[in-house]
């Protein structure tokens, strides 16, 4: 009985089956490239054609506003301009009644021979009257309208300057005090000129209006004791005082020839809480 050997495979067989084994190995690799390089081609072409359209569309917007040449529009105010700009300047008369009359206390002093605290008194008085006005003026514009608080107020302080000057002449110290304490009582209206501009200006442009109001309050501080100081050098103490009273009426007719008034709003509302 012979056995029989079993005979090797030829190189040309292994060669086969080797190269079949590396090409089913390659062939997943081959077609993730082609997929690969399909989606790089199709995202690169998406990618510009969207550039191209977002070009397209900014070069078509351009030329349409170059064409119009016209800018957006900005919001009005609610009043004509030279409402605004009127309240600007009563605004800065009626702090003329605490600036003006400040070069005239050593003169006051003198005449009625008084103390360096009793010197204070002068100017303490009207500011203890404006603690009340401040807090309750404003409300009441809520309700009566800006504007006519504001000639209300106006007017009387016009009035009462007008007394303190005879008062100076005619009295005694004590009823001078007293003047000026009742005075201040309607001289808080500085909280209702800004309450004004937040009610008429547009909320973009309402910057640049309460600084202008501060501009016209520093503008007082500035000119008012300079027209005091020469107000009593022509005038005499009285001077200030006078020409005080007159700043004040022409504030009066400001407002009642040229400030229209703002829309009233509820108290709590605010500008969105407007009565219909």
């Amino acid at each position: 009985m012979s056995l029989e050997v079993p005979r090797c495979p030829s190189p040309v067989h292994w060669t086969r089956r080797s190269s079949a084994i590396r090409e089913a190995h390659e062939a997943p690799k081959a077609r993730n490239s082609k997929t690969s390089r399909r989606i790089q081609f199709g995202c690169t072409a998406a990618l510009v054609s969207a550039g191209t359209g977002i070009s397209r569309t900014v070069f078509r917007t351009r030329h349409v506003r170059r064409q119009k040449g016209v800018a957006a529009p900005s919001p009005k105010m609610q009043v004509k301009p030279s409402s605004v700009y009127f309240l600007l300047v009563v605004s800065c008369l009626s702090l003329l009644g605490l600036t003006m009359p400040m070069p005239a206390y050593p003169t006051i002093r003198a005449q009625y021979q008084l103390s360096t605290a009793q010197t204070g008194f002068v100017s303490s008085c009207l500011s203890l009257g404006m603690l009340f006005a401040v807090s309750i003026l404003p409300i009441c514009s809520d309700s009566m309208g800006r504007r006519n608080v504001l000639m209300f107020s106006m007017f009387c302080t016009s009035f009462l300057f007008g007394f303190q000057v005879y008062a100076l002449q005619h009295l005694t110290f004590w009823h001078f005090l007293a003047a000026r304490w009742f005075t201040g009582l309607f001289a808080g209206c500085n909280p209702i000129f800004k309450a004004y501009l937040a009610d008429v200006v547009p909320a973009e442009r309402l910057p640049r209006f309460m600084v202008f109001r501060e501009a016209s309050a520093t503008f007082a501080f500035i000119i008012g004791p300079l027209l005091g100081g020469y107000m009593i050098k022509e005038m005499g103490v009285k001077g200030p005082f006078l020409l005080t009273c007159l700043c004040h009426m022409v504030g009066f007719g400001l407002l009642l020839t040229q400030v229209e008034e703002a829309e009233k709003t509820q108290r709590h509302g605010g500008r969105d809480g407007r009565e219909q």
